[in-house]
């Protein structure tokens, strides 16, 4: 397993031939993009420094977007995510906005993605 940070939130796990990626960020975000294929992509807030599915989807790579709550099973990978709140990158008079906290089983391991918290 290979864990690769692409700035802010964003973290590529590579594992084998599938590739997970952890808020991807868009083009034109505040942030720059990184450009790979993902098999399967984890949206925790909506928004363009985390929300960049389209910037994952390479070749014949079109990633399964998961993008808030739930329980969820792809190539073997077991995906929890849980509601939480944000304070990253709010608009003017946004007090507060949604945040996806998503937890992985693969490979007899748990790995934790925090998303998008921030200090207030």
């Amino acid at each position: 397993m290979v864990i690769t940070h692409h700035g802010g939130q964003c973290f590529k796990v590579t594992l084998g031939d599938l590739t997970i990626v952890f808020d991807p960020v868009n083009k034109g975000a505040t942030l720059p993009s990184s450009r790979f294929g993902a098999d399967i992509a984890l949206v925790s807030r909506d928004h363009p420094d985390m929300n960049g599915v389209s910037e994952v989807t390479y070749g014949e790579k079109v990633p399964f977007a998961i993008t808030g709550p739930g329980e969820y099973e792809r190539q073997e990978v077991v995906i929890q995510g849980f509601l939480s709140g944000s304070a990253y990158g709010l608009a003017k008079g946004q007090t507060a906005a949604l945040n996806t906290i998503y937890a992985l089983e693969l490979e007899d391991m748990t790995i934790v993605h925090l998303g998008a918290l921030a200090d207030t």
